[in-house]
């Protein structure tokens, strides 16, 4: 079980959502009586459905954030592989 603490710290690691007001919608959508028990399930399921900017060059194209989380890592190897190219 997690709880809001550990959301909170959960979205900030990700390093996806930068607005404070985005995290505290994640997060009263997924508890929004407080109860402070989420389950890693509930966050999947949240991350998967829940639609970002896949870049800032591009708002009106929208990922799901966990997609977009996942692909952090592709982005940056290929800047890295443009960058010795």
């Amino acid at each position: 079980m997690v709880d809001e603490n550990g959301f909170r710290q959960l979205i900030d690691d990700m390093n996806v959502i930068k607005e404070e007001a985005e995290t505290n919608l994640l997060l009263h959508t997924i508890d929004p009586y407080n109860k402070q028990k989420m389950t890693f399930s509930e966050i999947v399921n949240l991350l998967s459905n829940h639609m970002v900017p896949k870049s800032p060059d591009t708002p009106a194209v929208t990922v799901p954030l966990l997609e977009k989380f996942a692909n952090l890592g592709n982005d940056v190897n290929n800047f890295n592989d443009e960058e010795e190219d």
